[in-house]
């Protein structure tokens, strides 16, 4: 029995070993293939433009949003100068019609005396 436990605990080990030696070549070459390492950085690169593009279009999308917001705001502020302008000539018109029925008032009196 001792013999067998003693096989098995050497077969694990020599799976143990293989093992990290099938990982390290792979990382070798992984590594230090050309055409892998040019794929990766392909790879890398491809994805930080993506995040430029995006950073970009995101930017693009802020302006966008604070040009129609200023839009807007200069459209409010224009309609309520409108509003402002017009109940100003609104009071300017009724100061004028009241001055002109004072005046109107005061000429028929006098010529209610002249008569």
């Amino acid at each position: 029995m001792g013999e067998a436990m003693s096989e098995g605990g050497s077969a694990g080990k020599g799976v143990v070993l293989s093992l990290f030696a099938g990982v390290a070549a792979g990382l070798f070459v992984v590594l230090n293939g050309t055409s892998v390492r040019k794929g990766l950085i392909r790879a890398a690169l491809a994805g930080g433009d993506l995040a430029v593009d995006a950073g970009k279009r995101a930017r693009r999308a802020g302006a966008q949003m604070i040009e129609d917001f200023q839009d807007e705001l200069a459209e409010v502020k224009a309609e309520r100068d409108s509003q402002r302008v017009q109940k100003e000539s609104l009071t300017e018109i009724a100061e004028e019609l009241h001055q002109l029925r004072t005046e109107l008032a005061s000429l028929r009196s006098s010529k209610q005396r002249v008569q």
